[in-house]
């Protein structure tokens, strides 16, 4: 008996040898066909495709920030040469001391 909120699909036409790979599958993991490509089908919707991220992602609000990207890269890389120099007394670029 099916539970609330479940239907049957059937595919038709599916190749022997991919309907053999799919069962050696299941069976490996101790689970039925079914059990297995219902955790496959799971699996593969569970994040959107890239066309549905695009989407979403152009969909949103527009960014106005107005920030300069590569003066804030600039900044964080000087940020993290000062934090090298302090902890370890040189800064990339500089020349080991013999």
């Amino acid at each position: 008996m099916k539970k609330r909120g479940q239907t049957d699909l059937q595919i038709r036409g599916l190749p022997v040898a991919l309907r053999d790979k799919v069962r050696r599958r299941a069976k490996r993991k101790g689970q039925t066909m079914s059990q297995y490509l219902i955790e496959v089908l799971e699996r593969e919707h569970a994040r959107p495709t890239l066309d549905e991220w695009l989407d979403e992602i152009l969909s949103g609000p527009r960014s106005r920030s107005t920030m300069d990207v590569g003066q804030a890269v600039r900044e964080a890389r000087e940020e993290r040469e000062e934090q090298l120099a302090a902890n370890f007394g040189r800064v990339r670029g500089d020349r080991a001391r013999p």
